[in-house]
């Protein structure tokens, strides 16, 4: 019983005798300045960005997260070992030397002295007995030399006190 048709709502297309607004899918956007008549009409959401059904526009991916690929609906976390700092990008970045990132990592933590970059490069852990590392932004810890041991903090060694020998780097006896 209606008089007139309305206008297709933005991100939504209309086909011929539509009674309904349609979203454009996920992954696609609304084309601007076209009057959408199928989901054809829509366009590809671009890397670097996400779009949920019946997108308007694009939504960039957050600090932590990128977007390799287009015509995507969701942005996926950086991979431990990794991170990214800045929005919409389509590539996360590798944890430099001497830092650990965790997945979804928006900056790369320094270890601090008297620890090292896990295998995975996702966490600072502490150096193992016997071995130590007095400086921060190490990728490695330094094994102790002969009658030095390794302190409670494993940040510097210490040599053996007259009458005290040690054979394990770790204790002198």
């Amino acid at each position: 019983g209606a008089t007139a048709c309305k206008n297709c709502t933005d991100g939504f297309y209309c086909t011929r005798g539509a009674s309904a607004a349609l979203p454009c899918p996920a992954g696609t956007m609304k084309r601007l300045g076209v009057t959408m008549t199928s989901a054809d009409d829509c366009l590809a959401c671009p890397e670097g960005a996400f779009c949920s059904t019946g997108a308007a526009a694009p939504t960039a991916c957050s600090p932590g997260t990128v977007q390799p690929a287009s015509q995507q609906n969701t942005c996926l976390k950086c991979e431990a070992g990794t991170y990214q700092d800045e929005t919409g990008e389509s590539s996360c970045k590798v944890c430099r030397d001497g830092h650990a990132c965790k997945a979804g990592a928006v900056v790369a933590v320094e270890c601090v002295a008297g620890t090292k970059v896990s295998a995975s490069k996702d966490l600072c852990e502490p150096c193992p007995a016997g071995e130590y590392q007095a400086a921060s932004g190490m990728s490695a810890c330094d094994p102790c030399v002969e009658g030095w041991i390794t302190n409670a903090d494993q940040n510097t060694g210490d040599i053996c006190a007259a009458g005290l020998y040690e054979s394990d780097h770790t204790v002198c006896s």
